[in-house]
């Protein structure tokens, strides 16, 4: 017999097996959400490659000449999508 808070309980089959049930169900869905994060963090790094390629190569046209900050604004875009698709 186990003193919880204010209630009482007291181990036998069903208390045990119920137990054992939710703690499969706790570890089945933490290793769920583990995977989740792992596919967001590899997913985030993979579209990452190309839109930084693009950004500096950006960046370095409109330091370069600011009245070409259309161009820098396309090649921004064009590395976003291609990041996405990518990814």
């Amino acid at each position: 017999m186990v003193l919880l808070g204010i209630f009482i309980i007291i181990p036998n089959e069903n208390t045990i097996l119920s137990t054992i049930t939710i703690s499969i169900k706790i570890r089945y869905l933490t290793i769920k959400l583990m995977n989740k994060l792992f596919e967001i963090i590899y997913w985030i790094k993979i579209f990452l490659s190309p839109f930084i390629i693009f950004l500096f190569i950006a960046l370095a046209i409109y330091f370069s000449n600011e009245e070409l900050l259309w161009i820098s604004g396309l090649l921004s875009l064009i590395g976003t999508v291609l990041g996405i698709i990518y990814a």
